[in-house]
């Protein structure tokens, strides 16, 4: 499936009634961009799953669990402000986005565009385009919920991941810590520390490369979780490697 991928950007520009303009969409071999005259902007992973937006000055983070984070703007001493959406704004959010790429998928679909400098883009781009946003199109609110609640079927919470893991591949060889004493770290208080047997955790595998299927491209490395997998004996941990390898 990821070998099916586009390897190269496919491209359009674009003006329709009713959208201000022009529109851009552009396919990336691990995620597909579409903006509105520059902004507002929004990015998704190569299944066509919302991941971000960039509106009115403020990024939109949706998580594969469904919340979504919205950072805006920044506090007298700097800091970041950010808060989570409230369910019925992560419904009106999402319900928003799904209604603007239809409008978008509907006139690329009807031919009531007016092509942006340098014109009419090439059939082989188009298509890729079309396709592309056929996929973020097929994403309702509802699919996306239902995505969400099969997400949490397959995982237990991810407490933390180190920031330069943010964009890894996470698997739950074990759950919790096997220490769980810190006295400044309360994220897994909510559970025991298990290992998975090596079968529990082969199964886990193919859950996960099911559940993302395409857009497992967008993922640059994997993170062994919890919190500490080596503390896992040698003679368990190098059969899960071979696993994962």
């Amino acid at each position: 499936m990821i070998d099916s991928l586009p390897q190269t950007v496919s491209a359009i520009a674009f003006h329709t009634t009713g959208l201000p303009g022009p529109i851009s969409v552009r396919v990336r071999p691990h995620s597909t961009a579409i903006a509105l005259n520059v902004v507002p902007s929004y990015s998704f992973d190569r299944a066509g799953r919302l991941n971000e937006a960039y509106i009115d000055g403020g990024n939109y983070l949706r998580g594969l669990d469904g919340r979504v984070l919205h950072k805006y703007g920044r506090s007298p001493l700097g800091l970041r402000l950010r808060r989570d959406l409230s369910s019925s704004e992560v419904k009106t959010f999402l319900a928003d986005t799904h209604t603007l790429v239809l409008q978008i998928h509907t006139a690329l679909s009807d031919g009531t565009v007016d092509w942006a400098p340098p014109g009419p883009p090439e059939p082989a781009t188009l298509e890729a385009v079309m396709a592309a946003v056929a996929d973020i199109v097929s994403w309702t609110p509802d699919r996306l919920a239902a995505d969400a609640e099969r997400f949490r079927q397959i995982y237990r919470p991810v407490s933390i991941l180190p920031p330069d893991q943010y964009r890894a591949l996470v698997l739950q060889a074990t759950e919790g810590c096997s220490y769980n004493r810190c006295t400044f770290c309360t994220f897994y208080r909510d559970r025991r520390f298990r290992i998975k047997s090596q079968g529990e955790f082969e199964a886990h595998i193919v859950a996960v490369k099911d559940f993302f299927g395409p857009a497992l491209s967008l993922r640059r490395s994997i993170f062994l979780a919890d919190a500490n997998s080596l503390a896992v004996s040698m003679s368990r941990l190098l059969p899960i490697f071979d696993a994962v390898n």
